[in-house]
């Protein structure tokens, strides 16, 4: 029981990692960038600088967000939520494969997310929330349906055993998700359901991520 609770809670935490430099440092950039045109910042650098220090040390960026909660004594800032609800706002190209035989799981992979970061606000409201429930199990079924589709326009036979290990992660994922909602509703733990959403976007990015790695060049 222990092994699978510290499981959960290293997915947790690796989502979350995540999901800081994409929802909350490079956000925070284009605003200084924005607010003060005058200082030479570049977000393209320090983003540089953060995914190349997160790749040696592995949760860099979740830790160092940490620690900045921490110095400024931000007891009721709740990591989870923050990063959730920063996701109506995310714009990244990291996560957009260009090529036209993709733009359907893009837009389905959007509208996923989209729905996910509106958990925080009805999650008190029972009857709103028990509708997004509805919303976010057609977007996963969307989703994969897309994903699907795609093994039928590929051609590499790896590419195609990798899109599926990622597939059948965010199937995973998804299970947890709808584990956790049934939990929530016996026990009310608002955070866990927020875990386990951005354990679902961490994984739609990761699909993204993959394939444009691999076929958008």
């Amino acid at each position: 029981m222990n092994t699978e609770y510290e499981n959960t809670a290293a997915m947790s935490e690796s989502a979350l990692a995540s999901l800081i430099l994409p929802n909350l440092i490079l956000p925070a950039l284009v605003k200084t960038e924005k607010d003060h045109p005058t200082v030479p910042v570049s977000k393209s650098n320090v983003k540089n600088v953060f995914s190349k220090i997160d790749a040696l040390l592995p949760n860099f960026t979740y830790e160092f967000i940490n620690e900045l909660i921490k110095l400024n004594e931000a007891k009721n800032i709740n990591l989870n939520e923050m990063i959730l609800r920063s996701e109506k706002f995310v714009s990244s190209e990291e996560y957009f494969v260009k090529r036209p035989e993709f733009k359907e799981l893009n837009v389905r992979a959007k509208q996923l997310k989209l729905i996910l970061s509106r958990i925080p606000d009805e999650i008190s409201d029972r009857k709103a929330f028990l509708e997004t429930i509805k919303e976010i199990a057609a977007a996963i079924k969307k989703k994969l349906d897309a994903v699907n589709n795609l093994f039928e326009t590929m051609q590499s036979v790896e590419i195609k055993q990798i899109l599926d290990l990622r597939k059948r992660e965010f199937v995973k994922y998804s299970k947890q998700f709808s584990n956790t909602l049934k939990a929530f509703f016996r026990q009310g733990q608002c955070d866990e359901v927020y875990s386990a959403a951005n354990c679902l976007i961490s994984q739609t990015n990761l699909i993204l991520k993959t394939l444009k790695e691999h076929c958008d060049n």
